[in-house]
Parts: C-alpha cells; sequence; structure tokens
C-alpha cells in the first residue's frame, strides 16, 4: 500500500517556548454519592516539536485531560 501525502513538510523548531502549559488542572464530577475527582492536580508543559502521550490505567483521567484541554469540559479552579 503507497504511503499517504504528507500535507505539509515537518519543521526545524529552535524555540524553547510551550506551546502547551497546563498547572494543576482539576476535574471534578457532581454524582447522586458525592464528588468524584476525576483529575486532581496535574501539571505540565509540552515545547513547540515536542511529543508527549499520557499514559495510564482505565479511569485515571486521560481523556478527561484531554478534554479539559479542549475546553470540552469545564474544570475546577
Amino acid at each position: 500500500m503507497p504511503a499517504l501525502p504528507c500535507a505539509a513538510a515537518p519543521q526545524a523548531v529552535t524555540s524553547d517556548a510551550s506551546v502547551l502549559d497546563v498547572k494543576g488542572l482539576r476535574i471534578e464530577y457532581p454524582t447522586r454519592k458525592g464528588i468524584v475527582h476525576a483529575v486532581n492536580g496535574i501539571s505540565f508543559d509540552v515545547a513547540a516539536g515536542e511529543i508527549v502521550a499520557l499514559v495510564g490505567e482505565s479511569g485515571c483521567g486521560k481523556s478527561a485531560t484531554a478534554h479539559a484541554i479542549l475546553r470540552l469540559i469545564s474544570t475546577k479552579r
């Protein structure tokens, strides 16, 4: 199977600036049995040109973190 064409060639990145900076992210969901703390104070930053993966057990908050970064859910401040 032939490779699909790339939309843009990768560019060399020389900046040390963060393109994503997450500090103390907290996500809570109210339930009938009380508050569920899905994410409790996660912090990380991603530099330009850097690749980052979130890895963990099922239900540990990976998707909730991604949804909060994309502002698809509200976060606890």
